[in-house]
């Protein structure tokens, strides 16, 4: 979402009373200090489940790697 789109729903939420939001958009939003923002930066957290996939197929060998890709 372009992040002025992203700053637009942002205002809309807040003007109809929403006190937590969480941001998916590529942007760092800046908000009123009561309200909270949680940044979520899906490229990190697909790369962060990537990593943990492979460490635990590493430690349990051929056998998760079957199931995860049923071979």
């Amino acid at each position: 979402m372009p992040e002025i789109s992203a700053k637009e729903v942002a205002d809309e939420l807040i003007r109809n009373g929403i006190k937590g939001i969480v941001n998916f958009a590529p942007v760092l939003l800046k908000v009123p200090p009561d309200i909270i923002i949680n940044n979520v930066n899906l490229s990190d957290e697909l790369e962060s489940v990537i990593y943990y996939v492979h460490k635990q197929l590493k430690v349990d060998g051929l056998k998760n790697l079957e199931i995860l890709y049923k071979i």
